[in-house]
């Protein structure tokens, strides 16, 4: 689901490119297991955290806005077809 976020026009019936999805499954898998072998304290892996989930919570945002804008389009176009 992630590496279809990836692509600015996907088909729905279209599959993302296996690079796109390995590249995604790897990075979800490094890390954690960046943070469990960091030898670091609970503060350090809770500061990782929060830095790992900022560029999350701005990408949720911008899903949030497009999802807006998409279903704005969607009743736009449904008003011109029952006109």
């Amino acid at each position: 689901t992630l590496s279809c976020y990836s692509y600015k026009n996907l088909s729905p019936n279209d599959s993302p490119s296996k690079f796109v999805k390995q590249f995604w499954a790897t990075l979800l898998a490094l890390l954690p297991i960046a943070i469990t072998f960091a030898n670091s304290n609970y503060n350090n892996i809770q500061n990782l955290a929060i830095l790992a989930g900022f560029p999350a919570a701005i990408i949720v945002i911008l899903v949030i806005i497009s999802t807006i804008i998409d279903f704005n389009l969607y009743l736009k176009e449904n008003d011109r077809q029952d006109s």
